[in-house]
C-alpha cells in the first residue's frame, strides 16, 4: 500500500451561508506520523506500505530486559531488577544461568569459546559465564556501572559510569585504559577500522559551567583520548561503525524542572561522524533510544520509546521508514538473531520480533481532521499501488471531540476513492 490521501471538506459554521471548500491532503510523513497502525508502514516520502509484524518470541521471569546480544544460534538476556542471565535456543523457553545478587545486567560480549561476559551494576562486577553454566567472577571493576564491554586482542575492554573509565583486563590484570574527569558515564565502545571509539553521558547537568552538560565522543588507545566531538546531547547511548565511519545515537531527557508538556519531551538524533571528525545528523526525533544495529544492506535499524516504534533508514539519511509502533513496550535493546530484528521490554520480561517479511494485511488508523467547528464532508480520494490479489479500503467516522470515543459516528462501509464521505456533519 503506497500513495497519498486527499481530503475535501464542504463546511457550514455557525449558521453562515455556504463557504468555498477546503481541502487536506495527507501525502507526506509528518502527515501520517501522529496516526496509529498495526502491520503499516510509513516512509519519509509520506507512503503507507504493508510492513514487518511484531510477534512475541519468549518471557523471562524478571521485570525487565536490559541488554540482548546474539552468539551464533544463541539469544543471550540480561536482566533487572534481578540481575540474572537467561540463554535461548530456537524453539526453547528460556534457560536461567546467572542469578546474581546484583540489581541490573547492561553489558554483555562474547567471550569465545569461553562462553559470555557479563556486566552488572551497582557493583560493577563482571561475570564469566560458561556454555555449561558455570559462573566466573572476571573482575570487580569499583564502579557503580558497567555499561559496555568489548574483547580487545586477548583481553577485555570495559566502559563503566560513576567514574566514567574505560578498564582493560587481561590474565586477571586491571588498568585504566582511559579516564574522563569531565564525564559521569563511558556509555558506549566501538572499532571502527583500527581504531576504538567511546560514546559518554553527563551524570548530572550543570547550570554553572554548560560544557559539563553535553555527552561527548572519544577516540581512545590505551595511552589516553582524543575529543573527536562534543554533542548538544546529554547522552550517547549507541555507537555502531560501518567501515571507517561511526554513527552515534544521542539523547536529552530533559528534567520536569526544566518546563511542562512539550517542552519537557525527551529529544534523540542519530548522528552519521566521518572519519575526519565531521558530524552531520541524518534522523531526529523526539523519543529515548532503546537500540541501534550496524548498518546491514545500507540501511540502519533502530529502536525508540517515548513514542515506541521502530525506524530504518539509510545510512546517508536520504530516506527513512517508521516500520513499527510498539505503543505497549518500553524498547529496552535491539538486536539481529537468525536474520530477525529482536526487542527486548524495557517494561517486562518478554522479548519480541519482527516477521522477516511483510504481513498479508496491516490497518492504519489516520489522524484526526479538526474543522474547529460544524461543517459537511465531500469527497476522499487516494492514489495506491496495489499488486494483483490485494486491495487498498477506507472507512471514515466523525464526530464532535477532539479526541475519537463513543459519542462519534459508527464506521461507515468501504468507500471507493473518489466516492462522497457518508459519515455525518460534524466538527
Amino acid at each position: 500500500m503506497k500513495g497519498a490521501v486527499t481530503l475535501a471538506v464542504l463546511c457550514a459554521l455557525g449558521g453562515a451561508a455556504a463557504v468555498e471548500p477546503v481541502s487536506w491532503h495527507h501525502g507526506r510523513f509528518e502527515d501520517f506520523a501522529e496516526g496509529s497502525g498495526q502491520g503499516v508502514a510509513i516512509s519519509s516520502d509520506g507512503g503507507l506500505r504493508l510492513a514487518p509484524v511484531l510477534i512475541p518470541l519468549a518471557e523471562t521471569e524478571s521485570e525487565r530486559v536490559w541488554r540482548i546480544v546474539a552468539v551464533g544460534s544463541t539469544l543471550w538476556i540480561g536482566t533487572g531488577d534481578d540481575g540474572r542471565l537467561y540463554r535461548l535456543e530456537e524453539g526453547d523457553e528460556p534457560q536461567l544461568l546467572l542469578d546474581s545478587p546484583e540489581i541490573g545486567i547492561h553489558a554483555l560480549t562474547p567471550a569465545g569459546d569461553r562462553g559470555l561476559y557479563a556486566g552488572t551494576s551497582p557493583d560493577g562486577i563482571i561475570y564469566r559465564v560458561s556454555w555449561d553454566g558455570t559462573v566466573e567472577t572476571v573482575a570487580r571493576t569499583e564502579s557503580r556501572y558497567v555499561w559496555d564491554l568489548a574483547t580487545h586482542g586477548k583481553g577485555l575492554l570495559v566502559a563503566t559510569g560513576g567514574p566514567a573509565r574505560i578498564l582493560h583486563i587481561e590474565d586477571g590484570q586491571t588498568e585504566t585504559w582511559f579516564e574522563s574527569p569531565t564525564d559521569g558515564h563511558i556509555r558506549c565502545l566501538v572499532r571502527a577500522g583500527d581504531r576504538w571509539f567511546a560514546g559518554t553521558a553527563v551524570a548530572t547537568k550543570s547550570s554553572s559551567d554548560e560544557a559539563t552538560s553535553r555527552a561527548r565522543i572519544y577516540e581512545v588507545d590505551g595511552q589516553g583520548g582524543r575529543l573527536l566531538l562534543e554533542t548538544d546531547f546529554e547522552e550517547v547511548t549507541f555507537l555502531v561503525a560501518a567501515g571507517d565511519t561511526l554513527f552515534a545515537a544521542v539523547t536529552t531527557v530533559p528534567s520536569t524542572a526544566e518546563g511542562n508538556g512539550d517542552s519537557a519531551e525527551p529529544k534523540s538524533a542519530l548522528l552519521r561522524i566521518e572519519p575526519g571528525g565531521a558530524a552531520f545528523p541524518i534522523w531526529q526525533g523526539p523519543g529515548v533510544f532503546g537500540g541501534l544495529l550496524p548498518p546491514v544492506d545500507g540501511q540502519l535499524t533502530m529502536v525508540l520509546r517515548e513514542p515506541g516504534r521502530v525506524v530504518r533508514l539509510r545510512t546517508d539519511g536520504s530516506a527513512y521508514e517508521r516500520v513499527a509502533q510498539v505503543d505497549s513496550l518500553e524498547p529496552n535493546s535491539l538486536t539481529l538473531w537468525r536474520d530477525r530484528v529482536v526487542i527486548g521490554d524495557g517494561g517486562s520480561g518478554r522479548l519480541l520480533s519482527l516477521t522477516t517479511a511483510p504481513g498479508d494485511s496491516g490497518w492504519f488508523d489516520a489522524p484526526v481532521v479538526d474543522l474547529g467547528s460544524h461543517g459537511h464532508w465531500g469527497a476522499i480520494e487516494w492514489e495506491a499501488q496495489a499488486p494483483r490479489g490485494s486491495r487498498v479500503q477506507l472507512r471514515t467516522r466523525s464526530g464532535n471531540s477532539g479526541t475519537p470515543d463513543d459519542n462519534w459516528s459508527d464506521w461507515s462501509a468501504f468507500v471507493e476513492s473518489g466516492e462522497r464521505i457518508s459519515s455525518p456533519p460534524a466538527r
